[in-house]
């Protein structure tokens, strides 16, 4: 019995002892593969400071054969996949170039940069209707620098096809959407001079509202005869899909001195509500709207209410109108 258990107990010490060396040898197995991974790494990020360097310098060839050793040592660069393919490109070779930035825009990496880059490409390899076909993805990726389509001389083969002119307006639609797209426009009824009026007919204030920021915002600066003035900022705000309304008063310490109102309905006939929330002298909140209605062209209605009851009733602080100033008023006033 004895030396059973001496035999066993042997037994399971040299077992434990295959079981440590076993794992001492995986361990030096897998750590020079570890090791390998992290100074690749190292080196890579290494040669990509200093192929930037040369890039910088402009020394392309020193620096295309750092990125190339980059994207070799690390095929998921995709940085220094579209730095190789600018030193490609200035360096004529156009097709290494158009092989770089492919590998770029297929990772997603500044598309539109990139995708600009293989029309310029594609136009040096003599391959027109990829040209085309790229510069529609660009646009289509948000491309918008319309100067840099007026006067890159690349492009001097294409201004002469008749798709130019369009690509040069999605350029510029993309750069000022607010001129192009409807949504920004509602209110462009109101831009002009205007003359205020009470309800009762009387002459209260003077009004000029013009269209600032690419036509993005909307600006009122309006005068009032006893000293009064304001300023009102109208602008839509896409990511929220609301246009927006901002008043500031000479006082905007006072109560109301300050309004902000979203337009929260719009009407037959061109009617738009805008509302928001002013504070209650006795703490609290009231409802704040105002409503405007185009009278054709020279005339615009405006009524502005309040609620202390959530909305169930309605009080009106202003009732009038705007009246279009004439540029035959304009002139005689000049005078």
């Amino acid at each position: 019995m004895k030396v059973w258990r001496i035999t066993l107990l042997r037994s399971f010490s040299r077992l434990r002892l295959v079981q440590g060396l076993v794992m001492a040898l995986a361990a030096c197995l897998l750590l020079p593969a570890v090791t390998v991974a992290q100074q690749a790494s190292v080196n890579a990020d290494s040669l990509m400071g200093v192929a930037n360097g040369f890039l910088q310098s402009g020394s392309w060839q020193q620096a295309a054969d750092l990125y190339k050793q980059v994207v070799a040592a690390d095929t998921s660069n995709i940085q220094a996949q579209f730095f190789l393919g600018q030193c490609e490109y200035r360096l004529g070779n156009y097709a290494a170039a158009e092989q770089a930035w492919e590998v770029a825009d297929s990772a997603g990496y500044r598309q539109q940069t990139t995708r600009y880059n293989l029309a310029v490409t594609s136009i040096k390899l003599g391959k027109i209707e990829a040209a085309f076909t790229w510069l529609a993805q660009a646009l289509k990726s948000g491309f918008d620098r319309v100067d840099i389509l007026k006067s890159d001389p690349d492009l001097d083969t294409l201004r002469s096809d008749d798709r130019w002119p369009a690509v040069v307006k999605r350029a510029d639609q993309n750069a000022r959407p607010c001129v192009y797209e409807p949504v920004f426009q509602i209110l462009d009824f109101w831009v002009g001079e205007w003359d205020v009026y009470v309800s009762t007919d009387q002459k209260v204030g003077h009004s000029v509202i013009h269209k600032k920021v690419d036509d993005c915002v909307l600006e009122e600066d309006y005068t009032q005869q006893d000293g009064f003035v304001s300023e009102t900022i109208m602008y839509y705000e896409p990511y929220a899909d609301e246009w927006r309304m901002l008043w500031i008063t000479g006082n905007p310490i006072a109560l109301g001195g300050i309004k902000e109102k979203v337009l929260t309905a719009v009407y037959d006939k061109g009617s738009m509500r805008f509302q928001g929330q002013l504070p209650a002298p006795e703490g609290g909140k009231y409802l704040d709207r105002t409503t405007i209605t185009p009278q054709g062209n020279d005339r615009i209605n405006m009524t502005v209410e309040q609620s202390h009851d959530g909305g169930n009733s309605w009080d009106t602080t202003f009732r009038g109108y705007y009246k279009r100033v004439k540029k035959a008023q304009q002139t005689g006033s000049d005078k």
